[in-house]
């Protein structure tokens, strides 16, 4: 079997993912591909170092509590597969994986692609379902924004039951749902996740998903360069084996867990008229139709800021001591910082 049909694991250790991608490599000169991405400027190591400080703890809380709701409803003895959307969702489902084995239960994890214009990769599912028969499937990401990325999970996950005759989920498991269109998550409220500042060090140092490639066979799974480039740098595993410290504790006591609510129907709907309506309030403060020039809470607005130019940061409360790296990198950035106490969420950020 060639390794296009089986995968990768990048930095990760291989019990904690799989990559259901195919591994692209730069055939000009053989050096490491970039894949677009620099080393990150030092203002997004203080900024992950700072979350983890605020909110390790929260992090490591949170997926025991999904682990131990997945557990407590999933049938005693049934394996558990998780397919985590590459890249943001991807240290949740490693976290999420090592949780349910704490807990006794037969779970495995792989790393999936999901892009706007195609869906969720058909072939990383056509490797999963056959060698999972009977066990349940659930797709993983670390939070929602403006609930696209749920939108275009439900649509080709249609797409494929309707094609395979097979019954998969078509929604998400997050733990923070600030749209209100998971299918299960721990909280609404929009608190700062630490890997969501540093992208390929942060997700098995993979670049970015590719739909189309030239290296890509037809068939193959969606393709991503392995940046080697970048492994000086590498958090990937800080990150999984710090927050697996807190975690470990906080399993010690599932019942507390299990006694604490989930997400509701009524905290979704409230969370969608929310986000509908921060939405529009914005667009309309700052003159525009565009809504992707709005970015909802901190895990999408510090993402945005890797990606693209960006205006001004709103914050409800900027003294709070979390913003404090969040501020120093949005400065260095040449970005505005504007205090909005009317603030739906705890962080806007605005695109140029």
């Amino acid at each position: 079997m060639t390794q296009v049909q089986h995968g990768f694991n990048g930095s990760y250790n291989e019990a904690d993912c799989r990559f259901l991608l195919t591994e692209l490599h730069d055939t000009a000169n053989g050096a490491p591909h970039s894949g677009g991405e620099d080393v990150p400027p030092p203002g997004y190591f203080a900024l992950y170092h700072g979350a983890m400080d605020a909110n390790c703890r929260r992090v490591a809380n949170d997926v025991a509590r999904l682990a131990v709701h997945l557990h407590g409803t999933t049938a005693p003895g049934s394996p558990v597969v998780l397919a985590s959307l590459a890249r943001a969702g991807t240290p949740f489902g490693a976290l999420l994986v090592r949780a349910l084995r704490i807990l006794g239960r037969t779970a495995t994890h792989y790393g999936v692609s999901l892009i706007k214009k195609y869906g969720v990769d058909p072939a990383a599912l056509d490797y999963i379902v056959p060698r999972h028969p009977g066990a349940k499937l659930y797709f993983v990401d670390g939070w929602t924004g403006k609930g696209g990325i749920s939108r275009e999970l439900a649509r080709s996950v249609a797409e494929y039951n309707t094609s395979r005759g097979t019954q998969l989920t078509d929604k998400l498991t997050v733990l923070a749902d600030l749209a209100g269109t998971s299918g299960m998550a721990v909280t609404t409220d929009d608190y700062m996740v630490p890997s969501a500042g540093i992208n390929a060090p942060m997700n098995g140092l993979i670049s970015k998903t590719f739909g189309e490639h030239p290296q890509m066979p037809a068939g193959s799974f969606h393709g991503a360069y392995v940046l080697e480039n970048l492994r000086a740098w590498d958090l990937s595993n800080h990150f999984i084996d710090t927050v697996t410290l807190a975690m470990r504790a906080a399993l010690r006591q599932p019942l507390r867990l299990a006694a604490r609510p989930m997400v509701c129907d009524a905290m979704r709907r409230e969370a969608q008229n929310r986000c509908t309506n921060a939405l529009k309030r914005l667009m309309a403060q700052i003159g525009t139709d565009n809504e992707d020039l709005v970015k909802h809470g901190y895990a999408e607005t510090v993402r945005a800021v890797q990606r693209r130019p960006m205006k001004s940061l709103l914050l409800r409360n900027p003294s709070t001591p979390q913003n404090l790296p969040l501020i120093a990198l949005a400065l260095s950035l040449k970005m505005s910082i504007i205090a909005a106490p009317e603030l739906e969420y705890e962080c806007v950020g605005i695109c140029l």
